[in-house]
């Protein structure tokens, strides 16, 4: 004979395992920042891309007079491109943080500088291979790829409140990186470069991580403060949801 007997539950606890669903429902952090927590990135975005941006023009500069008088053709028309593609940037940081223009619009904004940056990335990091062409420039390219490299790590360093700011600058480094050193096979890879740019690669990963969490924790998602306000103002809401659960089971 079948001993089971089916477990029946009181109204009473039918009500409190709802609420205990409903609490732990509620108190679920959501992955995604809230459109404020975003916002304030695109602020520090808009803020701190400006020393970033001044940071690859000065290497621009230490390149040029590094490398003017061993090309001076290839130097000048990369130093024009390179610092064309600046100046374009420069001038949406400009305008959205004067107010002038795409302040109603700062997620377009962010698109805009970004795929700017991303022109800027490709034409800077490609200095050592457009510049030494010469297999005899060893030293001479090695020494290009170190001034790239700080550059563009300490430049993708000031845009890492957004993620793909930052890799728009490291992205094209490591490609033109990767290919210099498939040029060398079979010489053995530069280690110790591999070292600086793996480093500089987790330290903006790290950096962007800790932007994007303080700023979740400053500007939580108002859904979760909107449902705590109106429960608290309205103590038979909670109620009625309950009785309706409880009803539908």
């Amino acid at each position: 004979m079948n001993n089971y007997a089916p477990q029946t539950y009181t109204v009473k606890d039918l009500q409190e395992k709802a609420a205990s669903g409903v609490a732990k429902k509620a108190i679920k952090p959501s992955p995604k920042p809230s459109r404020a927590a975003r916002l304030e990135l695109i602020d520090i975005l808009s803020r701190r891309g400006s020393i970033g941006l001044f940071i690859l023009f000065a290497a621009t500069v230490l390149i040029v007079l590094i490398s003017y008088s061993e090309a001076p053709a290839r130097t000048a028309a990369w130093a024009i491109m390179v610092i064309a593609a600046l100046w374009v940037s420069k001038v949406f940081q400009s305008r959205f943080r004067s107010g002038r223009s795409d302040n109603s619009r700062p997620f377009r904004w962010r698109a805009e500088y970004t795929a700017a940056l991303s022109v800027v990335g490709v034409a800077f990091a490609s200095a050592p291979e457009l510049l030494a062409l010469d297999p005899g420039h060893g030293a001479f390219q090695s020494d290009l790829t170190l001034i790239v490299l700080f550059a563009v790590i300490c430049a993708a360093l000031f845009h890492a409140s957004h993620f793909v700011a930052s890799m728009a600058l490291i992205v094209p480094f490591a490609t033109f990186f990767l290919l210099g050193q498939a040029k060398q096979f079979p010489i053995a890879p530069n280690i110790p470069q591999i070292f600086m740019f793996s480093t500089g690669f987790l330290v903006v990963l790290f950096t962007n991580r800790a932007l994007v969490t303080r700023a979740q924790k400053r500007n939580p998602r108002s859904k979760l403060l909107r449902s705590e306000v109106e429960s608290a103002a309205e103590p038979g809401k909670s109620d009625r949801v309950l009785r309706r659960q409880t009803a539908a089971q």
